[in-house]
């Protein structure tokens, strides 16, 4: 009953709670399997299931179900789907076996695995909506899309984050499975195969999508608990005597008082226990090696991740961007009501905007901050709610027609648009990514490497023409203002099959007029050898490479403070809000 409310109020916390009904569900099928090959049957199972998942039945049907279909990722009838899945599915699995009992074990996991394809095949065929449900949702979960990438904790893990976060846990870690395996061999012990099942699909999760390090801490405690305990153990009968405050004899030399009026007894007892507490100092002594190792483990362990905890929260306090935090106080106290109340709790059911209400656009991170400090609302939001599609904010900000991205705004209702420069530079390249995974940032710059000093090289970013007519390069560089083009690099760089970089190397470049570069560029290309191009590129975001067209229907109505080219050359603000008229 507990672990069906600790389910359930983990599932009221997010829908993809679900990833733990899973872990039940491969530990049901592997669990039975080895009751059978072990002669058992596995009621106990049957029993866990059946009030675990009723209980989260009834749980969520009180909460109410918040989305149409079957999205696993919402509050969705699919899974009501699921946990009546995990039922109808032990059941089946505990009839089977009581029908198989007389048969070779093997028969089992035979019929088992071929009433699984049977079943996958059935819902193809016959319920595509519950296939998606149950077998393509799955793979789609623990696969990745080009768009994650672009969600800092969507993407996937790394050996160098790992390390960063558990590091000498991670060695803990394999050393607890290890721990259990090698405990399952000598004698079964189903909670320790939970446990490895568990920590292993977790451990997979987190190699998909880094958010699910948060999950992955109680399994790195428990597995470094139990290899840290499995030699503690071991070691006792050294480690014991050298306690100060312990008697020299162990709990299997304990006498009565009696004893002492009968020296001949006692003797004979301590000669008895002997060889016993001579083997055991000997076993003890094999493992007092690792053991120590295991504790420094530990040790370092502890004091590294604390220490690490303690540096990264002292020196690099999470604090909101001052120049966002400016732009949306000045947005809460400059811009008219949207007749919404900020503290009002709306159904939404039939709930209709009030005719004052206006959306502001902007990329998806910055949605909570509009929400919460600029007390408007914004079109996207770190949900990625408003992001894609043709009405999305990446669609919104790499169009190249004026005409059609006020159609986003129209169908919207957008009355301001917020821009950084962060969206300007760092985040195009997520933009683009979401408006089209395909393409991504190739029709908008390519990188090349720079010869340095010597054989060194860096690699360095350069513009296209089409970056600078996207709304986001026309608003946040030009302010939706007419430019002329300025000084552009005519570049000559060799293919990486040339050089064997991981990128083309740049082997000539000047500054000129973008009229002689093109020039320079289409007559070097008409002879140029196999593998050598040259190119016209800007490396400033404020220079495009042909005239850039004014805007009609937007206003700078707002500026942060922060010049991000601290210099008085050129004047390029933080963050920029426009109206859109």
């Amino acid at each position: 009953v507990l672990a069906g409310i600790a389910y359930l109020l983990g599932l009221f916390v997010m829908p993809t709670m679900i990833l733990f009904a899973m872990i039940v569900g491969v530990f049901t099928i592997l669990q039975f399997i080895m009751d059978t090959v072990h002669g058992k049957t596995s009621e106990y199972i049957l029993i866990l299931n059946v009030i675990i998942f009723i209980i989260a039945i009834i749980g969520l049907l009180l909460f109410g179900l918040k989305n149409s279909g079957m999205d696993l990722s919402s509050y969705s009838i699919g899974h009501i789907y699921a946990d009546i899945g995990m039922i109808g599915g032990t059941l089946f699995l505990y009839l089977l076996q009581c029908y198989l009992k007389k048969k070779s074990w093997y028969y089992y996991p035979v019929v088992v695995g071929g009433a699984g394809l049977l079943f996958v095949l059935f819902l193809y065929f016959t319920n595509p909506q519950l296939y998606t449900l149950f077998v393509s949702d799955l793979f789609a979960f623990f696969g990745q899309a080009p768009v994650t990438d672009t969600v800092q904790e969507a993407r996937g893990w790394s050996l160098d984050l790992a390390w960063t976060t558990f590091n000498y846990g991670l060695i803990l870690m394999i050393g607890g499975l290890l721990v259990m395996l090698y405990n399952n061999i000598r004698n079964e012990r189903p909670e320790q195969i939970f446990a490895v099942i568990w920590s292993v699909i977790i451990l997979f999760s987190t190699w998909q999508h880094v958010r699910y390090e948060y999950y992955l801490a109680i399994n790195a405690a428990l597995l470094s608990a139990m290899v840290v305990g499995f030699f503690l153990e071991r070691s006792w009968p050294i480690i014991q005597p050298l306690i100060p405050a312990h008697t020299p004899f162990d709990e299997t030399d304990t006498y009565s008082d009696t004893d002492d009026a009968y020296p001949s007894k006692k003797s004979k007892k301590q000669k008895k226990t002997q060889p016993q507490r001579s083997a055991q100092e000997k076993s003890g002594s094999l493992h007092i090696i690792p053991t120590i190792l295991v504790v420094c483990l530990a040790i370092l362990f502890a004091s590294t991740s604390i220490n690490y905890s303690y540096t990264n929260a002292t020196n690099y306090p999470s604090i909101m961007n001052p120049d966002w935090k400016e732009t949306m106080e000045w947005m809460q106290n400059s811009t008219p009501e949207t007749g919404i109340d900020y503290y009002s709790v709306y159904s939404k059911n039939g709930f209709t905007y009030p005719n004052n209400s206006y959306g502001v656009m902007s990329w998806w991170d910055y949605g909570h901050l509009i929400t919460t400090v600029g007390k408007r609302i914004p079109n996207a939001n770190p949900f990625q709610q408003g992001v894609a599609g043709s009405s999305g904010a990446a669609a919104y900000f790499m169009d190249i027609s004026e005409n059609s991205a006020n159609s986003i705004l129209n169908k919207l209702g957008t009355r301001y648009v917020v821009t950084d420069i962060e969206m300007d530079q760092g985040k195009f390249w997520a933009m683009a990514t979401w408006f089209n995974a395909t393409e991504s940032v190739d029709p908008y710059y390519t990188t090349l490497l720079v010869p340095g000093n010597g054989n060194s090289v860096s690699a360095a970013s350069f513009n296209k023409q089409p970056y600078y007519l996207t709304m986001i390069s026309r608003l946040h560089n030009f302010d939706g203002s007419m430019t002329e083009p300025g000084k552009v690099y005519y570049v000559v760089y060799a293919d990486s099959t040339i050089t064997g970089m991981t990128l083309p190397v740049i082997t000539d470049a000047e500054e000129m007029t973008p009229t002689a570069a093109r020039e320079k560029a289409a007559q070097y290309n008409l002879n140029a050898t196999s593998g050598y191009h040259a190119g016209v590129f800007s490396a400033s975001v404020i220079s495009p490479l042909e005239t850039v067209p004014a805007l009609h229907n937007y206003r700078l109505v707002h500026e942060s403070p922060t010049n991000v080219f601290n210099s008085a050359a050129a004047d390029l603000k933080y963050v920029k809000t426009f109206e859109y008229v």
